[in-house]
């Protein structure tokens, strides 16, 4: 058994355990380059950076944090950092969403001695644990769960007394109206005496290995690794925060709930546009169908919201008793409705994307609709594009699947492991408790149909029509992207899984054999009984820092079980055993158990065997590389210029072979002249797609690379060439000689790359512009001053108010919840301890 605070962390440590495995040479000296991820050294931090000009804000605002980053630690340490971020985020956010009493050997046991009273009828054990004890997705009791309290050396007989003010919550006695509700401070007792906290909650073993597994199959499954094989760092950021988002979301219940959201949503902020929507994807539903908490459960009940504290009764601290709701036959008050939670969940949603809002809403930029086909899901399994989706795979290109996960074996083996975490999923929201089951289940389904809709030729029909009528439709043109909620649902599933194997093979704690059926897992006397320190009226008692919850209506020695049994006084119950004792039990149960946990084990880990080509850099193909020298050279050449104007990129392309590795392996990557300047650079956007029918090519969005391609097709350039670009704003010409060395000389070159260099390309010369850097690799052309008609890029008003809100929203909202990256839970609720009455 750990305390909750220790086992708290280690779903931490495993993440930058998984993260660590998966990245390996990323984590060394030199900078990773693939597809969509470039970095580059001394990363430039302009006005441009913060999304000014008419360029569609697609790096806004990760390429600014980036920079900002960048000003306190090496480039190759802050890419470190954020992939690192994106495991440890993700694994510590994914177990946090599974029920703590799961699997643990000490939890809450299914079949509980003592049935609650509901309307002069027992109610089953199960049903009135689960509905008095609803775990929060952080795997802490509900404040409504927690034991009733008892004054120390209170004895048997039912003569215990009930601590000052962790009552029914009706105005006990040391309540203090004027403190703050969600205080956890314990209130003065009226006679005097001093504070004492109860010991921290224990977690058992099957509950952390199920929190463990939950972890590690969220940051290691197909979809991490072939978006991180596509470079795309901040979308995964997003996608680790997606668990504290749907935590944050099932909390929401009043305006005072509302900055633990938008601290949630701090890695989508920095992810951007595509992390955003998957966000609302997964909070909207949640904030909807999230399920009501019984009175006392502090207002909205569910989840701390990264760090923030868990509410406690006015006064005291201490919880309110478990019971009451049901005695009075009423449930809590459920604070803002649906509709304002949804409102208010929006609204978060709004302010952290302002910074890439604004600057997009009045850039002009389109979507082409062909790109539907282009982006569709793929399969990447044998078994189709609907399997592979299920398995969490499906990615449209090719080259971004992990080695070894095509083979029939492996991807039967994983696809099977996505069954059994939809079963456990199925298994942990029958057993209920589970708040946020409706609105994931409903994310989950509206993502993995969305992912379907581009594979049907109807479906890429509807989704051509929608872009076309709107461009804001575009993000829904990469499909397995919205696989991306079915990923945390399977991830709480499979923790399910493991938990449902660990409670199969429970044995009683003492090596004695299975758990006995009417006694508490951990031999305690049965709910109900009169043994130890006594029972509460209106709720049977458990000790204190147990964390096994108090059971409504289980209370007195003539409650708790049928007929009206009562103890004996020594803590037996008919049928079973003294307190502390075990009930005898076949002598296979400790072997049961060694079996379940082994077999536990070996499922917490299935992921990273079954996927062994995201270990260790993706199998190699993640990779450090050194920037040559030549492009830090032409880097402060530009940035010394204090003049306006863009940089316009040859050859006409996005994406570069380099053979920057030591092995001499040709690395694809988006061009890092992209990210090297600190203004504007124009560059061909649009993504050539290779398929069965042959090359797609769709168009990019931005309106500057459209307005040089007007200028390239009005014929070659002789005399007024340059000047025709400079009217455009472009300052300066880089060409990429390295590029050129695989292109095929009798390929004929694009029209801007002939507009500019001339007939002979492969000269790499600038007719009538004055070369500034001339080297192996690069050369750098001037466009004579007198042509160029440029201004300095600036940020509008309505983007500085953009920032300046986001920003303040962020800080506030950190300020106001308290928070960390680190739950900040109270060890226990606090108490009062009698001068006059020493511990037992």
């Amino acid at each position: 058994m750990t305390t909750g605070r220790w086992a708290s962390l280690v779903p931490w440590g495993v993440g930058a355990a998984a993260g660590g495995l998966a990245l390996g040479p990323v984590l060394g000296p030199g900078i990773a380059l693939r597809y969509d991820m470039v970095f580059v050294p001394d990363p430039p931090l302009s006005a441009v950076t913060f999304g000014a000009g008419d360029g569609f804000p697609r790096a806004v605002p990760s390429d600014a944090v980036v920079g900002l980053l960048a000003r306190v630690l090496p480039a190759d340490a802050v890419q470190a950092v954020l992939l690192l971020a994106v495991f440890v985020l993700g694994a510590a956010g994914a177990a946090r969403l599974v029920p703590v009493g799961v699997g643990s050997a000490r939890g809450p046991d299914p079949v509980a001695s003592g049935p609650a009273s509901e309307g002069g009828s027992p109610v089953p054990a199960d049903r009135a644990v689960r509905r008095a004890a609803e775990d929060l997705p952080d795997g802490t009791p509900a404040p409504d769960a927690r034991p009733a309290r008892r004054w120390p050396g209170a004895g048997s007989g039912g003569r215990g007394r009930r601590w000052p003010g962790a009552g029914s919550g009706e105005g006990a006695p040391g309540t203090a109206p004027d403190r703050d509700p969600r205080s956890t401070e314990a209130a003065p007792p009226p006679g005097g005496g001093r504070v004492r906290r109860d010991p921290p909650v224990r977690v058992g073993v099957g509950g952390l290995v199920s929190r463990v597994a939950a972890g590690v199959f969220y940051v290691w499954n197909p979809f991490v690794a072939e978006r991180l094989l596509l470079g795309q760092w901040a979308l995964l950021l997003g996608y680790a925060g997606l668990p504290w988002v749907v935590a944050a979301a099932v909390r929401l219940a009043r305006a005072r709930d509302l900055p633990g959201v938008v601290v949630a949503l701090l890695p989508a902020a920095v992810g951007g546009f595509s992390s955003i929507v998957l966000s609302a994807l997964a909070a909207v539903p949640t904030a909807l169908l999230r399920r009501a908490v019984p009175a006392g459960g502090g207002g909205g009940g569910g989840a701390p919201a990264m760090g923030s504290r868990p509410a406690a009764s006015a006064g005291t601290g201490a919880a309110p008793d478990a019971g009451s709701a049901f005695r009075r036959g009423r449930r809590a008050p459920a604070g803002a409705g649906p509709g304002l939670r949804v409102v208010m969940v929006v609204g978060a949603l709004a302010v952290v994307a302002l910074p890439w809002l604004v600057p997009a809403l009045g850039s002009g930029a389109g979507t082409d609709p062909a790109a539907v086909d282009a982006f569709a899901a793929r399969a990447d399994t044998p078994f189709g594009t609907a399997a592979s989706l299920l398995a969490l795979g499906g990615i449209w290109n090719a080259q971004a699947v992990p080695e070894w996960y095509g083979q029939p074996v492996a991807a039967a083996c994983r696809l099977v492991l996505s069954l059994a975490a939809l079963a456990g999923w199925a298994w942990l929201v029958r057993r209920g408790g589970v708040r946020f089951a409706a609105g994931l289940s409903v994310a989950a389904a509206v993502g993995f149909g969305i992912a379907l809709l581009g594979t049907v030729e109807p479906g890429r029909d509807v989704l051509r029509a929608l872009i076309g009528a709107w461009p804001g439709f575009g993000p829904l043109r990469d499909g397995q992207l919205y696989v991306a909620p079915l990923a945390l649902l399977q991830a709480v599933g499979f923790g399910g899984a493991v938990a449902w194997v660990c409670a199969a093979t429970r044995t009683d704690p003492r090596g004695g054999g299975p758990v006995p059926r009417r006694a508490v897992p951990d031999g305690r006397p049965a709910a109900g009984s009169d043994a130890g320190s006594g029972p509460v009226r209106g709720g049977s008692a458990a000790p204190s820092g147990s964390g096994v919850p108090a059971v409504p209506g289980g209370a007195g020695p003539s409650r708790g079980r049928p007929g009206g049994q009562a103890g004996d006084g020594a803590g037996r119950v008919p049928g079973g055993s003294a307190t502390g004792g075990r009930r005898p039990g076949p002598r296979g149960g400790s072997a049961s158990a060694a079996v379940g946990g082994a077999v536990a084990a070996v499922l917490a880990v299935a992921p990273v065997v079954l996927l062994p080509g995201l270990a260790w850099g993706a199998a190699g193909r993640l990779a450090p590389v050194g920037m040559p020298a030549e492009w830090t050279a032409v880097q402060r050449i530009v940035a010394a210029d204090e003049r306006p104007g863009a940089v316009l990129v040859l050859p006409w392309s996005a994406y570069r072979g380099l053979d920057w590795t030591d092995d001499g392996r040709t690395v694809v990557v988006l061009d890092p002249a992209v990210k090297l300047f600190d203004r504007r650079v124009v560059w061909n956007d649009d993504l050539r797609v290779g398929g069965d029918d042959g090359i797609r090519v769709v168009s990019g969005e931005d309106p500057l690379a459209r307005s040089v391609e007007r200028v390239a097709a009005e014929g070659p350039a002789a005399s007024g060439g340059l000047e025709r670009l400079g009217a455009i704003g472009v300052r300066y010409v880089l060409v990429e000689r390295e590029a050129f060395g695989g292109t095929d000389p009798s390929a004929p070159p694009d029209p801007v790359t002939r507009y500019v260099l001339g007939e002979n390309v492969f000269s790499s010369d600038v007719p009538g512009a004055s070369p500034v850097h001339d080297g192996r690799r690069l050369a750098l052309f001037e466009v004579p001053d007198e042509h160029v008609e440029a201004a300095n890029a600036r940020l509008s008003g309505l983007e500085v108010t953009g920032w300046s809100i986001t920003v303040g929203a962020i800080f506030w909202s950190i300020a106001a919840s308290g928070s960390s990256l680190i739950s900040m839970r109270p060890a226990g609720c606090a108490g009062v301890e009698s001068r006059k009455e020493g511990s037992t």
